[in-house]
């Protein structure tokens, strides 16, 4: 909760994770930064405003339900920003 966005990606790219997030907004324009910079990176997934922030089992599935509909051995969401 206390690492700025640009940690929190440096660290991301680095471990070779994809940032879940709410903040869109914020991380809309990273994803277009990177991607004009070429830099490749994991890719962010925004969790959607209509599963509640206390509603983690909500999250959670949203999520599962992805990582069930990605092709095998590929990541969707690699180099962009991708709505849950």
């Amino acid at each position: 909760r206390t690492a700025d966005d640009p940690t929190i990606v440096g660290w991301a790219i680095g471990h070779g994770r994809i940032v879940i997030t709410r903040n869109y907004r914020d991380y809309a324009p990273i994803a277009q930064r990177l991607a004009k910079e070429q830099t490749s990176f994991p890719g962010f997934l925004a969790l959607p405003y209509t599963i509640p922030l206390g509603d983690v089992g909500g999250q959670l599935r949203a999520i599962l339900q992805w990582v069930d509909g990605c092709p095998a051995g590929k990541n969707p969401a690699a180099n962009t920003l991708l709505w849950l």
